[in-house]
């Protein structure tokens, strides 16, 4: 049961919506001081669903990274 709510959390952004404020701030700071300056292979290992990546996708645009989001809750 467990299970199924963070799975249907996760496909329609509740989970992203009902974030503590102090979560976003940290995932801003993570975005602002990671070194994305050149290629690289990035994996995030329980990304949930991926809010890390809104903050540093504009920046692996320009950089020819590759992101792999990896989440393993059903």
């Amino acid at each position: 049961m467990i299970n199924h709510i963070w799975s249907w959390m996760f496909k329609t952004g509740m989970y992203d919506f009902l974030s503590m404020s102090s979560y976003r701030e940290s995932l801003r700071k993570i975005s602002e001081n990671a070194d994305l300056t050149s290629k690289k292979n990035i994996v995030d290992a329980g990304c949930g669903s991926g809010l890390l990546l809104e903050h540093v996708g504009e920046k692996l645009l320009d950089t020819n990274s590759f992101w792999t989001g990896v989440e393993i809750t059903k």
